[in-house]
């Protein structure tokens, strides 16, 4: 759908377009980087911190589990998460200043 809009004006997001899967791991964010034409080398060392760090943790705290952040660790959870979100953003916002998201 969106690679034959051409140049018509973009006006909504197909709900299953881009889908978490109600957990962001790391293969569902690098096929949402493929869907918006970003590059998905940058997030291929970051595996284990969005499975593992991330996700995991995630998934014990949302399941009922007691699952601590040890304050040495508070640092690199915190900026490892700003990091990604950042480059992603980042990504996406230089993506559509170029124009690079276009179908040639």
């Amino acid at each position: 759908m969106i690679l034959a809009s051409g140049n018509n004006k973009f006006s909504r997001v197909n709900e299953d377009l881009i889908n978490t899967q109600s957990n962001l791991n790391h293969d569902v964010l690098l096929n949402i980087c493929r869907i918006c034409g970003t590059d998905t080398e940058t997030f291929a060392d970051k595996a284990d911190f969005i499975d593992v760090i991330l996700l995991k943790r995630r998934n014990a705290i949302a399941h009922g589990e007691e699952t601590f952040i040890a304050v040495s660790e508070l640092d690199q959870f915190t900026d490892g998460t700003i990091e990604l979100m950042r480059t992603f953003s980042n990504q996406l916002q230089a993506s559509a200043y170029l124009g690079s998201y276009r179908a040639i």
